[in-house]
């Protein structure tokens, strides 16, 4: 039973986690809060959910699209026999199970501002995790094997797609741009003053710095610099920087 009955819920949050999180068999951690043994017995609805309920959605839909298929079929009674559950224990019906379900979601937009990387932070996990790979593996890991390790490993992920191209153009910018200090603290800077506003939310948008500089890294930072002198005097806005605008391509020089 949901802790927050009435609240809609978004069909389009719901066909993503399908699409993303539960593209394969996938069990979510459920948060339930539950009154004391005694007073649960006989009493209906009593164990209420307070985690978000688009990730119970999803794992019904997605359930059903692969059984319709015979998908998966084993897979999937794995995760239902044993979804793992968290039990919070209630001792009085005082309300507090919808408030815990809220203070859930905004810890979750919380979370989202402080911890989830930015682009430059996701180009930096690229990069050390090859250096790690290549050091166990005792060898340079090629960008195919690179792009294999982060499919297999991170199943879902709410920014730009890891794709092969990614991981070629992340690369190169990991080592032939976040190797040059002035570049390095340059981009820093920018993800500590813009935050998730930041312009350069898009790999290919920092690639066109790179593509038009001609990878001279001076002209690259002059470029920067400027982008982010506009901003800060409000002269331009983040979202009119548009990976075509910042490549030229609309009739400018870039």
């Amino acid at each position: 039973y949901s802790a927050c009955s009435g609240v809609p819920v978004l069909e389009t949050a719901v066909e993503y986690l399908v699409n993303s999180r539960y593209n394969r068999p996938f069990a979510p951690d459920l948060v339930v809060l539950s009154p004391v043994p005694e007073q649960m017995k006989g009493q209906e609805l009593a164990l209420k959910r307070v985690s978000p309920e688009e990730d119970h959605f999803a794992l019904l839909q997605a359930t059903a699209r692969d059984l319709k298929k015979n998908a998966f079929v084993e897979e999937w009674a794995t995760v239902w026999r044993s979804v793992p559950c968290t039990f919070l224990v209630q001792l009085k019906d005082n309300g507090e199970h919808f408030w815990l379900a809220l203070k859930r979601r905004e810890k979750i937009g919380a979370d989202f501002e402080t911890m989830y990387p930015s682009l430059v932070q996701r180009i930096y996990q690229l990069g050390v995790f090859w250096i790690q790979a290549s050091t166990r593996e005792k060898r340079k890991l090629n960008e195919l094997e690179l792009h294999e390790a982060f499919s297999k490993n991170l199943v879902v992920s709410s920014g730009e797609r890891v794709t092969e191209k990614f991981v070629k153009v992340g690369m190169q910018i990991f080592k032939n741009i976040l190797s040059v200090t002035a570049l390095k603290e340059l981009l820093i800077a920018g993800d500590e003053t813009f935050g998730k506003k930041s312009p350069l939310d898009y790999l290919y948008k920092l690639q066109s710095f790179v593509q038009c500089s001609h990878n001279d890294a001076d002209k690259i930072e002059w470029c920067l610099l400027a982008m982010f002198d506009l901003l800060l005097n409000n002269k331009v806005k983040p979202g009119e920087l548009t990976q075509d605008n910042l490549a030229g391509k609309k009739g400018g020089k870039g």
